[in-house]
């Protein structure tokens, strides 16, 4: 039975809460990446390489059981042509490279799983499904040319997990809401009843693990909570643990400042439904906002 697993950008917030996950379910993980992530494992290996500038080693992936594709550059910054571009070549340029890689190989992996995002579909929508129509702006094409050489590649299984906001410690939207609460201020930097898709990093990990493990995960599947939450639900459940002095709500046209084109991503509101994981019996832990929210306060 195979139980190699590689794991490309393994050093990001999804990639160090699901490596020790994957130790303790017996496989060995190879974690390619630029970043060190060091894990006192003897089924834990990590190999710097830059994908996007050298060749990826046939033997590294040849028999492999997965291969697992987190690589990205931050998307939450100032969205100028420059970042544009390496948001975009750091994501749709690995996946090509991997593909490339993985067709020549006699032995392929079982699974070719990549993150993707809920972010391919309309500003202001609700009820998206995994056949709900696309947008044209430009994360939504980022997000379509991200997933095609990935649902393309022969001779293996496919996954692409449209993720929404992981909530998480330590990093990620989460991580940047509670930081301010330090000082005793509320940022509110969202639209008032703002849908948030989110999903809990346990459930996030779990996910790629069952997706790993089950043939029937398949093709594009949106890796969100089945339950809704809105901006001032964030607040409100926060504000149970922490109190601050200041709530400060800041100005649309001060995140356009800072961000340009990204702050109409942070106040897009986009309703998300995994109908697939719910098709497949997929068991939510922290599916309620305030599971998710007060888990991670703790």
């Amino acid at each position: 039975m195979r139980k190699k697993i590689i794991i490309l950008g393994g050093s990001g917030l999804i990639g160090r809460n699901l490596i020790p996950k994957l130790l303790i379910e017996g496989f060995k993980v190879v974690n390619i990446d630029l970043h060190k992530l060091e894990f006192k494992d003897q089924n834990y290996k990590f190999k710097k390489i830059n994908v996007l500038k050298s060749n990826l080693n046939s033997d590294l992936i040849e028999d492999a059981k997965a291969v697992i594709n987190l690589i990205g550059h931050p998307i939450n910054k100032r969205w100028t042509e420059k970042n544009k571009k390496l948001i975009y070549n750091s994501r749709v340029k690995s996946n090509q490279k991997i593909v490339n890689t993985i067709e020549k190989l006699e032995k392929k992996p079982h699974v070719l799983i990549s993150a993707s995002g809920v972010s391919v579909y309309k500003k202001n929508s609700k009820k998206n499904d995994e056949n709900s129509p696309t947008d044209d702006r430009f994360i939504a094409h980022l997000v379509k040319d991200w997933e095609e050489p990935v649902l393309k590649c022969n001779g293996t299984r496919n996954v692409c997990f449209r993720q929404a906001y992981v909530f998480a410690k330590g990093g990620g939207l989460f991580e940047t809401i509670l930081k301010p609460y330090k000082f005793l201020i509320s940022l509110q930097i969202f639209k008032e009843k703002q849908i948030i898709p989110f999903i809990h990093i346990e459930d996030l990990c779990d996910i790629y693990i069952q997706a790993i493990k089950n043939q029937e995960y398949k093709g594009i599947i949106n890796a969100v909570s089945p339950e809704k939450l809105n901006s001032s639900e964030i607040f409100k459940l926060i504000e149970r643990v922490k109190h601050p002095f200041f709530h400060i709500h800041i100005p649309y046209f001060l995140l356009n400042f800072v961000f340009k084109d990204f702050s109409k991503e942070i106040t897009n509101s986009i309703e998300v439904e995994p109908k697939k994981l719910q098709d497949l019996k997929f068991k939510f832990k922290y599916s309620h906002p305030s599971t998710c929210i007060l888990n991670l306060m703790k």
